[in-house]
């Protein structure tokens, strides 16, 4: 676990962390997200992908903690991905909508892993920024303040 704290270094979209460290200055590390993600559970289907895009081992029914346009974290319970896993995924939007296809873990923490999309057919892509969308604007200006 990392101590620090976040601020906005030159503008309103440049947010940093700085690390708090025993004996050194803080160490900055730069935001490397390009999209918003919203707090969102929903139904996640996940199964690993061997070095030729061939799925491997059992399907594990999961469920996400958060999703943005450019991918998604889930709750993985013991036995987490690790990075640079491939993995075939397909999530159930709360409209019953399904989006299908495949992402690289991106990071692994303790009982959860974010997950970069890889391949996501163009109209499952237009379904997620509608779905994105929808959200965003049911959370209103008061949810949207807060998270800044």
């Amino acid at each position: 676990m990392l101590r620090g704290a976040m601020y906005r270094a030159t503008g309103e979209a440049d947010l940093r962390f700085a690390e708090k460290s025993v004996g050194a200055g803080p160490v900055v590390a730069e935001q490397r997200r390009k999209a918003a993600r919203l707090p969102i559970t929903l139904p996640a289907t996940i199964r690993q992908l061997d070095d030729e895009g061939a799925p491997f081992g059992e399907e594990r029914q999961l469920v996400t903690r958060d999703i943005s346009i450019g991918g998604f974290a889930v709750g993985t319970g013991v036995g987490g991905f690790s990075p640079g896993a491939h993995v075939q995924f397909e999530l159930i939007l709360t409209s019953g909508e399904m989006l299908s296809g495949t992402a690289i873990v991106v990071r692994a923490a303790s009982e959860m892993s974010g997950l970069r999309f890889e391949k996501l057919a163009p109209a499952d892509r237009v379904k997620l920024a509608g779905f994105l969308a929808g959200q965003q604007s049911n959370r209103g200006p008061r949810a949207a303040a807060g998270a800044r």
